[in-house]
């Protein structure tokens, strides 16, 4: 499980006061908002939405597989904030090409 501190409030980057972020990059299964921070360290938000798959059961299982995937690049990433939106698509593969992705998509940021 993600430390809390490395948790993003997502409330504060979905909606419609946000800040623009300084890259976004686009991928098959999601996409990634990268958000300069202040803070010493990286931290990683998930978005899921309603889109992906209307069972919330499933959303958060693709949620958890996502965030267990990045844990694990969390200390070699760069400091900033990042936001992984899945796509679509994501709710229709199996939790290894979804860890796969993740981890392929986030080793491509270093």
């Amino acid at each position: 499980m993600l430390s809390k501190r490395f948790r993003i409030p997502i409330q504060n980057y979905v909606g419609t006061n946000t800040p623009r972020p300084a890259k976004t990059i686009r991928g098959a299964l999601f996409g990634v908002r990268i958000y300069r921070t202040t803070l010493p360290y990286a931290r990683i938000g998930v978005v899921v939405s309603k889109s992906v798959d209307k069972r919330a059961v499933v959303r958060n299982h693709i949620r958890r597989t996502i965030i267990d995937a990045a844990q694990k690049q969390l200390a070699t990433l760069p400091v900033a904030d990042y936001i992984i939106m899945a796509n679509v698509a994501a709710g229709k593969t199996t939790k290894d090409e979804l860890a796969v992705a993740t981890t392929k998509t986030l080793k491509s940021l270093l």
